[in-house]
């Protein structure tokens, strides 16, 4: 069924003016007037209303999916980062590091081995010192 046409207009007008009468037509078309504006109304209320809830799933199903980025970023810092990794040398890429210069762990290690080395010397010198002290000091018991 199609659009009326000019014609099917007047006949349901016509008709309409022989069954309600001249006096309740204007009354019928007031009547019939209010109640397609309230369908209106009613009608873009609910896409309205339709629209926010799509638009609220929509916002939540986002949220939920940076939630579930946030929560696998935050294991694998923990994972990464945890102190038994760090001292095992696990999670730490040193291999990544080694791109841009030394590795954050060589460095560490030979500076520790540096004054290592330093305090070695330090230690060597010092009892090289005290037993040539006891030594000179023994010898000048046995002289005098």
């Amino acid at each position: 069924m199609g659009p009326l046409g000019v014609p099917e207009m007047i006949f349901i007008f016509v008709a309409a003016l022989v069954i309600f009468g001249p006096k309740k037509l204007p009354e019928l078309g007031k009547q019939l007037g209010k109640g397609m504006s309230e369908f209106k109304r009613a009608s873009s209320e609910l896409k309205g209303t339709f629209q926010r809830e799509m638009d609220n799933i929509e916002r939540e199903s986002r949220m939920q999916e940076v939630r579930d980025a946030a929560s696998s970023i935050k294991s694998d810092i923990q994972k990464d980062f945890s102190p038994s990794s760090l001292l095992s040398g696990d999670g730490v890429d040193d291999d990544h590091y080694d791109e841009y210069g030394p590795s954050v762990s060589s460095t560490t290690t030979d500076s520790s081995a540096a004054r290592s080395d330093t305090a070695a010397e330090k230690q060597s010198v010092a009892s090289t010192a005290d037993a040539d002290s006891s030594v000179e000091s023994g010898v000048d018991k046995g002289a005098a």
